[in-house]
């Protein structure tokens, strides 16, 4: 297992404005952001992107979202969107095909003064010190993914072959970010 401080992986990874992807069983997974939708819930939004098969139908849950807060709270999602439907209080269906972004809207009962989520685990995985922003179109400062010790070094490295693991990001100038990253070797 290689440790390696790059800024090259964390834009890899993390995209625009914080998003962060990984492989689920069928295909990839992305967190695009937390915002607040109201004076009651915080939003956070999610693409599911298939990538195993041609086709499938799919049922996502509410309960695939547990949210964890600063004082140890936690809670399941309240409801959720699939596909730009309406919310549901248990579960959203979708037919989705090879390649094309689901977007699946996750409704948090927390109040308009949450400004961060100590912990999401989204469909098993788990991100660390997720912000919420004001708006869906308000920039987002960078989630910061599981903890990890580091050694610094900076290097380029071939990031498809790899799966990682992003811990201390800074936001620096023009949208760069600097992250340790952790990367293993995928098999």
């Amino acid at each position: 297992m290689k440790k390696l401080m790059m800024m090259a992986a964390a834009a890899m990874a993390l995209g625009m404005a914080g998003a962060q992807t990984w492989q689920g069983e069928n295909g990839n997974i992305t967190l695009n952001s937390c915002y607040k939708g109201s004076e009651q819930y915080v939003l956070c939004e999610v693409n599911y992107t298939l990538t195993k098969s041609d086709t499938a139908e799919f049922a996502w849950y509410t309960n695939e979202l547990v949210y964890y807060l600063a004082d140890g709270t936690s809670d399941k999602a309240h409801s959720l969107s699939v596909a730009g439907d309406s919310f549901y209080i248990d579960r959203g269906d979708a037919n989705v095909i090879k390649g094309v972004p689901t977007k699946i809207i996750f409704a948090l009962d927390l109040p308009s003064g949450t400004t961060s989520i100590r912990a999401l685990v989204i469909f098993g995985h788990r991100i660390d010190n997720v912000p919420v922003r004001a708006s869906a179109t308000a920039p987002a400062p960078a989630a910061t993914p599981r903890p990890a010790t580091t050694t610094t070094t900076t290097t380029a490295v071939n990031t498809s072959a790899y799966n990682a693991v992003l811990t201390n990001c800074k936001s620096g100038t023009n949208g760069t970010l600097t992250c340790a990253a952790t990367l293993t070797p995928r098999r």
